[in-house]
Protein backbone atom coordinates (compact mmCIF):
# COMPACT_ATOMS: atom_id res chain seq x y z
CA UNK A 1 0.00 0.00 0.00
CA UNK A 2 1.42 3.09 -0.60
CA UNK A 3 0.54 7.00 0.71
CA UNK A 4 1.84 9.85 -1.14
CA UNK A 5 5.82 9.85 0.45
CA UNK A 6 5.56 6.30 1.74
CA UNK A 7 5.48 2.89 0.75
CA UNK A 8 3.69 0.69 3.76
CA UNK A 9 4.14 -3.13 3.79
CA UNK A 10 2.83 -5.96 6.07
CA UNK A 11 0.99 -9.07 5.58
CA UNK A 12 -2.67 -7.93 6.61
CA UNK A 13 -4.36 -4.81 6.28
CA UNK A 14 -7.75 -3.53 7.51
CA UNK A 15 -9.84 -0.59 6.43
CA UNK A 16 -12.43 1.38 8.07
CA UNK A 17 -14.75 3.68 6.10
CA UNK A 18 -16.99 5.07 8.80
CA UNK A 19 -17.23 8.04 10.48
CA UNK A 20 -15.28 11.56 9.74
CA UNK A 21 -12.20 10.05 8.50
CA UNK A 22 -10.73 6.35 7.64
CA UNK A 23 -8.76 3.97 10.02
CA UNK A 24 -6.45 1.57 8.89
CA UNK A 25 -4.72 -0.83 10.84
CA UNK A 26 -1.97 -3.40 9.69
CA UNK A 27 -0.27 -6.08 11.16
CA UNK A 28 2.68 -8.76 10.73
CA UNK A 29 5.87 -7.52 9.62
CA UNK A 30 5.12 -4.01 9.26
CA UNK A 31 7.57 -1.62 7.33
CA UNK A 32 7.21 1.93 6.55
CA UNK A 33 9.76 3.13 3.92
CA UNK A 34 10.31 6.12 1.42
CA UNK A 35 11.70 5.64 -1.71
CA UNK A 36 15.71 5.21 -1.40
CA UNK A 37 17.72 7.91 -2.97
CA UNK A 38 20.92 7.60 -5.07
CA UNK A 39 23.05 5.89 -2.66
CA UNK A 40 19.94 3.49 -2.20
CA UNK A 41 19.42 4.35 1.50
CA UNK A 42 15.94 5.58 2.70
CA UNK A 43 14.13 6.70 5.69
CA UNK A 44 12.33 3.80 7.51
CA UNK A 45 10.14 2.34 10.29
CA UNK A 46 9.33 -0.90 11.31
CA UNK A 47 6.46 -2.55 13.60
CA UNK A 48 4.68 -5.52 14.31
CA UNK A 49 1.51 -3.32 14.31
CA UNK A 50 0.62 -0.26 12.80
CA UNK A 51 -2.91 1.97 13.35
CA UNK A 52 -3.51 5.54 11.59
CA UNK A 53 -6.33 7.73 10.54
CA UNK A 54 -6.91 9.18 7.26
CA UNK A 55 -9.09 12.06 7.34
CA UNK A 56 -9.84 14.10 3.51
CA UNK A 57 -7.39 11.86 1.98
CA UNK A 58 -4.28 13.07 3.78
CA UNK A 59 -3.17 10.42 6.56
CA UNK A 60 -3.40 12.09 9.76
CA UNK A 61 -1.71 10.18 12.49
CA UNK A 62 0.01 7.02 12.39
CA UNK A 63 1.32 4.56 15.52
CA UNK A 64 4.16 1.88 15.27
CA UNK A 65 3.57 -0.46 18.18
CA UNK A 66 4.98 -3.14 19.26
CA UNK A 67 8.67 -3.45 18.71
CA UNK A 68 8.93 -0.34 16.82
CA UNK A 69 12.22 0.96 14.92
CA UNK A 70 13.65 3.41 13.24
CA UNK A 71 16.27 4.00 10.73
CA UNK A 72 16.53 7.63 9.55
CA UNK A 73 19.18 8.57 7.61
CA UNK A 74 19.76 12.90 7.44
CA UNK A 75 21.06 14.69 4.73
CA UNK A 76 24.60 15.52 6.65
CA UNK A 77 25.87 12.95 9.42
CA UNK A 78 25.91 9.64 10.58
CA UNK A 79 22.60 7.68 10.19
CA UNK A 80 20.86 7.15 13.12
CA UNK A 81 18.65 3.18 14.48
CA UNK A 82 16.37 3.91 17.35
CA UNK A 83 14.49 1.18 19.01
CA UNK A 84 10.71 2.04 20.99
CA UNK A 85 7.53 0.39 22.43
CA UNK A 86 5.56 2.39 20.07
CA UNK A 87 6.40 5.42 17.46
CA UNK A 88 3.69 8.07 16.81
CA UNK A 89 3.86 10.53 13.69
CA UNK A 90 1.68 13.09 13.50
CA UNK A 91 1.18 15.18 9.69
CA UNK A 92 0.88 18.34 8.42
CA UNK A 93 -2.56 19.24 6.75
CA UNK A 94 -0.45 19.64 3.15
CA UNK A 95 1.37 16.79 3.47
CA UNK A 96 4.87 14.95 5.18
CA UNK A 97 5.64 14.71 8.24
CA UNK A 98 5.72 16.86 11.18
CA UNK A 99 6.05 15.43 13.98
CA UNK A 100 7.85 12.13 15.49
CA UNK A 101 7.35 10.80 19.06
CA UNK A 102 9.13 7.75 21.03
CA UNK A 103 7.22 6.28 23.76
CA UNK A 104 8.80 5.44 25.97
CA UNK A 105 12.17 7.37 25.01
CA UNK A 106 14.09 5.61 22.03
CA UNK A 107 17.44 3.10 22.82
CA UNK A 108 19.45 3.66 20.14
CA UNK A 109 22.75 5.48 18.61
CA UNK A 110 24.10 6.88 15.34
CA UNK A 111 25.95 4.40 13.07
CA UNK A 112 28.37 4.88 10.49
CA UNK A 113 27.29 2.40 7.55
CA UNK A 114 29.43 2.44 4.18
CA UNK A 115 26.01 0.51 2.42
CA UNK A 116 22.70 0.95 3.05
CA UNK A 117 20.84 -1.29 5.68
CA UNK A 118 16.88 -1.84 6.09
CA UNK A 119 14.53 -2.74 8.68
CA UNK A 120 13.25 -6.12 8.88
CA UNK A 121 10.07 -6.12 6.28
CA UNK A 122 11.86 -4.43 3.88
CA UNK A 123 11.19 -4.74 0.17
CA UNK A 124 11.44 -2.02 -2.62
CA UNK A 125 8.10 -2.56 -4.49
CA UNK A 126 7.99 1.31 -5.49
CA UNK A 127 7.60 -0.19 -9.31
CA UNK A 128 4.75 -1.41 -8.47
CA UNK A 129 2.74 1.57 -6.85
CA UNK A 130 -0.56 2.78 -8.93
CA UNK A 131 -0.70 6.26 -10.90
CA UNK A 132 -3.06 7.60 -8.26
CA UNK A 133 -2.86 7.30 -4.66
CA UNK A 134 -6.11 8.63 -4.18
CA UNK A 135 -8.10 5.30 -4.16
CA UNK A 136 -6.56 3.98 -1.52
CA UNK A 137 -9.18 5.49 1.03
CA UNK A 138 -11.77 4.24 -1.54
CA UNK A 139 -12.57 7.93 -2.52
CA UNK A 140 -12.02 8.91 -5.95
Amino acid sequence: MWSQDYQILAKQFFMNQRGPGDSMWAYEGVHLGEVADSSGRCNQMAAEALRARIRDRRMQRMDLETNAQALFYPKDGPASRMKSARIELWFKPEGGVDEVRFYPNPSGSAVNESEPSFLPGYADRWGERPSRTEAMSGRK
